[in-house]
């Protein structure tokens, strides 16, 4: 997946130079929409629904790092009456563990 620079420096490329200064603009923003809808969003909902069929009943999941789309499956696991158990793994800079379950 290609990152946002490469893909605005693509965007850039052919957009035409006889363009004013807001239209420009306008169609840069356009493409940016474009980009978050069709390569981050799109990705965050396929993660959600299958994160969300890989959750057994009595499994016991270990957790890295700060998600809110992990915690939205969670949250959707527990909703669906499904009983599991977390394992919770924070290193100290970040620190994400006291805020994460609240």
């Amino acid at each position: 997946m290609e990152n946002a620079c490469v893909y605005i420096k693509k965007v850039l490329q052919k957009v035409p130079v006889s363009l004013s200064s807001i239209d420009m603009k306008e169609a840069l923003i356009n493409k940016l929409d474009e980009f978050v809808n069709t390569k981050i969003n799109t990705k965050q909902i396929i993660a959600y629904k299958k994160g969300i069929n890989l959750i057994k009943e009595n499994d016991c999941i270990l957790v890295y790092g700060k998600s809110q789309i992990f915690r939205n499956v969670l949250k959707e696991a527990v909703d669906k009456g499904i009983k599991f158990r977390v394992v919770y793994v924070d290193n100290r800079q970040n620190n994400h563990s006291k805020f994460y379950f609240i």
